[in-house]
């Protein structure tokens, strides 16, 4: 469960290619509201047979004193028996402005098996640049990142952001580009949109009516390079990730929905 909440953002993500479409459409209305709450339930093989070894929290909510700022929080959490063989407890948050999705604040405390860093990040938008800390148990270093064409997003925004994509206007194949600031550097990274595709979902017993993309990573820490990862998001307003298949450096994964309130909108079920 390494890195639990990062997987669920990264998994939305591949390298831009010549295909790239330069000009994302965004819905005109939010996907998501103040209060919104989900949860994951994060599996792991080595095999065939998945075990569920965690759980991953999202919640998002207006900040009290203004409508155009909303503050993300996210938790990953091992199940205690699995703490007696890797031991996870994350936490991350970001704030950002809306319209516009310009992320303001980002912060995570990771501990993953003995494994610690904490990110604390501040988006300077007059400056044009990123400025924060990466500390870890050898010491803290400061970060100060010029921004680059692309508008950089926290990991945490970039979900949020990426919900907001209207795929009703492009085509199979079409990637969407985004910059996202990780650690001390910012990526370029995209979505590829591959279709729509009926997919039962267990936590709704039911199937649902879903977008499907199918996504490469690169190699790193976590991923070997050239992974193929399979993502269903609900097609719907919502669009809210309920499935998801990608393998690590060691083993495979899965994250499917668990239990989700606050939505606001209905759910497209596939009608019997």
């Amino acid at each position: 469960m390494k890195h639990a909440i990062l997987l669920m953002v990264v998994a939305f993500s591949i390298f831009l290619s010549l295909n790239a479409s330069e000009n994302i459409p965004l819905d005109t209305e939010l996907a998501f509201q103040s209060g919104e709450e989900i949860t994951y339930t994060a599996m792991y093989t080595l095999g065939f047979l998945f075990t569920e070894v965690g759980e991953v929290s999202l919640s998002i909510n207006a900040e009290e004193d203004t409508s155009e700022q909303f503050h993300i929080k996210a938790t990953g959490t091992t199940y205690r028996f699995y703490d007696n063989f890797f031991k996870v407890r994350d936490f991350y948050e970001a704030r950002f402005l809306y319209p516009d999705f310009k992320s303001t604040y980002f912060h995570r405390d990771v501990y993953e098996g003995g494994y610690t860093i904490k990110n604390t990040y501040f988006f300077d938008w007059e400056k044009g640049e990123i400025n924060g800390t990466v500390e870890k148990k050898k010491g803290t270093n400061t970060v100060n990142v010029q921004m680059n064409n692309l508008q950089p997003f926290d990991v945490l925004t970039c979900l949020y952001y990426f919900r907001n994509i209207d795929f009703e206007q492009g085509k199979v194949n079409t990637i969407y580009p985004m910059s996202v600031m990780l650690d001390d550097s910012i990526y370029t990274i995209g979505c590829k949109y591959l279709g729509k595709e009926e997919r039962k979902i267990k936590a709704m017993n039911a199937k649902v009516n879903c977008i499907k993309l199918q996504l490469q990573v690169i190699a790193g820490e976590v991923f070997k390079g050239n992974e193929v990862i399979t993502i269903w998001v609900s097609d719907d307003k919502n669009r809210i990730p309920l499935d998801m298949e990608f393998p690590i450096r060691v083993g495979k994964m899965k994250a499917r929905i668990q239990k989700y309130k606050n939505l606001k909108y209905p759910i497209n079920f596939v009608q019997k």
